[in-house]
């Protein structure tokens, strides 16, 4: 071999191990990005879970502090008469405006708090009169309270009733 061969031998090898070292550098950095993605991946994952995470507690809290701003109607003894029943309460929820007062069959006339609040007692009155403005009895009946909370939403609640008995939410 001639010296212009070995050299050309010497540098052929040596070409041959740069291009299997810059092979080997291309699998780690090939391997590196996958790794990379993946780790890029799991943390959008993760973001995504938090996120969800947030969203899922803000709603449980709105919802929390919806369901406390509501009412609960605490009914006591009623107080009756031929034309009339009073319902007595005590209000263990939230302060409430109450809107309207509702009966069906409808009574002659209903008395209502405008607001009630907190442990507040109060009571809503049903008169029930015929056409001779006599009293007519107290049937059995359904009554809705519409009602706007502090949070200033607007809702209703509904009740079946009769003269005996305290009445029963139906909602």
């Amino acid at each position: 071999m001639t010296t212009g061969e070995i050299i050309s031998a010497s540098i052929a090898g040596i070409a041959l191990i740069v291009a299997w070292l810059a092979r080997l550098d291309s699998k780690k950095s090939a391997l590196a990005a996958e790794r990379s993605a993946d780790a890029a991946q799991k943390s959008a994952d993760a973001s995504q879970r938090t996120n969800e995470l947030i969203s899922n507690q803000h709603e449980f809290e709105k919802q929390k502090l919806k369901d406390a701003s509501e009412p609960v109607f605490a009914w006591r003894d009623p107080s009756t008469n031929i034309a009339s029943v009073s319902y007595n309460f005590q209000n263990m929820g939230s302060r409430i405006r109450v809107v309207s007062c509702e009966s069906n069959p409808p009574a002659t006339r209903i008395d209502k708090p405008n607001y009630v609040d907190e442990k507040q007692q109060s009571s809503f009155t049903f008169v029930f009169l015929n056409n001779n403005g006599i009293g007519a009895g107290i049937p059995k009946f359904e009554f809705t309270v519409s009602y706007e909370t502090q949070l200033k939403e607007k809702a209703t609640k509904r009740f079946l009733a009769n003269q005996h008995n305290n009445p029963v939410e139906l909602n």
